[in-house]
């Protein structure tokens, strides 16, 4: 997956065009739903400009009308949590290993190699040592080379027994964490399956259980199955997840229907070729 671009701050935007079903959608829309999620319309204005100047968006001029798409690592991260994940192929056995030594004086090229090695889905078993089942290496490999001049670094693969390696995994990941953040997002999609709110409010019920499934799949390393706990809630919380989508749809498209029926630069609206509101826009 890409870097991660899907912050609280950024997620309202593409949540806005999954809702709207769009791929691009003018200014004056876009602040007015953000508004409605709690941005006011002048941070909301230097929002989406940061989000331009940092390739996260385009922008269309049209008069003084701005018409957006998303863009980059930001519209790749929005296709694939749409889109849903690739499957991995099986496991075989082994764990990819770094294993680095850096004295407390070159601190900072360890810590740049620790963030980036996070980010890419490593677990860190205990301090030097990180392990991943998929060899994600070549993204690191401008920092391994920093620690290689100042300290020792060695990667290869390693192969534990099933148990260790269920051990390693509950460790390295904090799986209990996952499986507390799993259980509370099936919690939160029942409780808006049996709500009845509507318009500002569905969108921002919606936006709030959206914004937990997000950070789930961005931070989730999608461990093998043999390597989960037998009772992992994973499965169970995105069913419920996708059963509150399906129950809250008519609720929610009646409240983006309104949005895009009433902005008056329809014409900027461009939509995903099976959206549903097509007949709103012509």
């Amino acid at each position: 997956m890409a870097e991660a671009v899907f912050t609280s701050a950024y997620a309202r935007v593409p949540f806005l065009f999954g809702c709207a079903t769009a791929t691009a959608l003018p200014g004056p829309l876009l602040l007015g739903w953000m508004d409605q999620l709690g941005v006011n319309r002048q941070s909301a204005k230097s929002q989406l400009h940061r989000m331009v100047e940092q390739g996260h968006l385009t922008v269309e001029r049209h008069g003084r009308v701005g018409q957006y798409r998303l863009h980059g690592a930001m519209e790749t991260s929005f296709r694939q949590i749409r889109d849903g994940e690739q499957a991995e192929d099986a496991w075989d056995g082994l764990l990819h290993q770094i294993t680095y030594d850096v004295a407390e004086v070159h601190r900072p090229v360890r810590e740049r190699l620790r963030h980036r090695a996070f980010a890419h889905l490593y677990g860190m078993v205990r301090p030097g040592v990180l392990v991943s089942p998929v060899d994600k290496s070549a993204a690191l490999t401008d920092l391994m080379d920093e620690v290689a001049e100042v300290g020792l670094i060695v990667t290869g693969w390693v192969r534990y027994s099933l148990e260790d390696a269920r051990q390693v995994a509950a460790a390295a990941w904090d799986l209990a964490s996952f499986a507390k953040d799993y259980l509370s997002l099936a919690a939160a999609a029942e409780a808006i399956i049996q709500s009845s709110t509507t318009g500002v409010a569905i969108l921002n019920e919606i936006y709030d259980l959206t914004l937990r499934r997000v950070r789930l799949h961005r931070f989730d390393p999608q461990l093998p199955t043999e390597l989960l706990p037998t009772d992992w809630p994973a499965a169970a919380a995105l069913a419920a997840y996708e059963r509150a989508a399906v129950a809250t749809g008519p609720r929610l498209g009646e409240h983006i229907a309104i949005g895009l029926s009433g902005t008056r630069y329809r014409s900027l609206v461009e939509l995903e070729p099976d959206s549903p509101y097509a007949v709103l826009i012509g």
